[in-house]
């Protein structure tokens, strides 16, 4: 990755301009503007350490040290050098499942609410037949409130931090997409929807809730993000196969700027995986 990707990535500049996305999706409950990164600690040195069932030996992470006239936040510092990259753990692969959908992704779609198309997803007309990563469960959508819009998006965004996020990794519009955790009925199959429409290389799914049901297990997310796993499913007669990798929540890591780093390790394993 440049220091121009990463700089954009790890900006301070909470001044937020008026884009044509800020204001196309500042009434909708799922958008969240860049309310600014706050600065870590400096540290030098972070032991990772996953859960002795996963792994048996510690890896060591190396963050470089800013200088002091850099501007910097926790994901400055992940200037790191993983120990190694290619030493992944994998949660292994998961039994194959079947499923009979009645609708396709649109009919899906509509079923959720009249007013959700594929007029209504931003970004559609960046949509190529499959992304490189899904990102799962930024907001969550069931029955007490649905948006008008269908909270998908495939655009370029850096007015919130999972938008700076994907432009560190390097995404650009139609190579990823944002969709959300829908409970309306049940939620795996609703997720399983929207794979067999998207047919990502590699889910994300943000926080516990979404990590849990993309596993169908629950999990302690502290125990297994950053790991990958493979998972296979057949829908109506075609076979569907992606990877699933869990990554804090955006929220959590504006709460606990000190997180980031892990979020940023477990990035780099991702953008590893895909280039391979």
């Amino acid at each position: 990755m440049t220091d121009s990707k990463l700089k954009a990535f790890i900006s301070k500049d909470s001044t937020r301009a008026r884009t044509f996305v800020s204001e196309l999706f500042k009434k909708a409950p799922w958008y969240i503007e860049l309310r600014g990164a706050p600065e870590a600690a400096e540290k030098s040195k972070v032991v990772h350490t996953q859960a002795p069932k996963q792994i048996s030996k510690q890896h060591e992470v190396i963050v470089e040290k800013p200088k002091k006239s850099e501007e910097v936040d926790s994901f400055a510092q992940a200037r790191i050098k993983l120990n190694p990259l290619s030493d992944i753990e994998s949660m292994g692969q998961s039994k194959s499942e079947s499923f009979s959908f009645e609708h396709d992704f649109y009919g899906f779609l509509s079923s959720i609410s009249k007013e959700w198309s594929q007029d209504s997803i931003s970004g559609s007309d960046a949509f190529d037949k499959s992304v490189e990563v899904l990102f799962l469960g930024l907001d969550t959508i069931d029955e007490d409130f649905i948006p008008e819009t269908a909270p998908f998006s495939l655009l370029e965004s850096s007015q919130d931090l999972l938008g700076k996020m994907i432009m560190a990794m390097g995404l650009k519009e139609g190579q990823f997409v944002r969709a959300p955790l829908i409970k309306i009925g049940d939620p795996y199959e609703n997720f399983i929807q929207t794979i067999t429409h998207f047919k990502p290389r590699v889910v994300i799914p943000l926080g516990a809730t979404a990590t849990n049901i993309a596993l169908k297990k629950k999990l302690k997310l502290s125990n297994v993000h950053g790991q990958i796993s493979g998972q296979s499913v057949t829908v109506n007669s075609e076979d569907f196969t992606f990877n699933i990798c869990p990554l804090f929540h955006p929220e959590l890591l504006e709460i606990n700027p000190n997180m980031k780093r892990a979020a940023w390790i477990d990035m780099q394993k991702v953008m590893t995986f895909l280039s391979e």
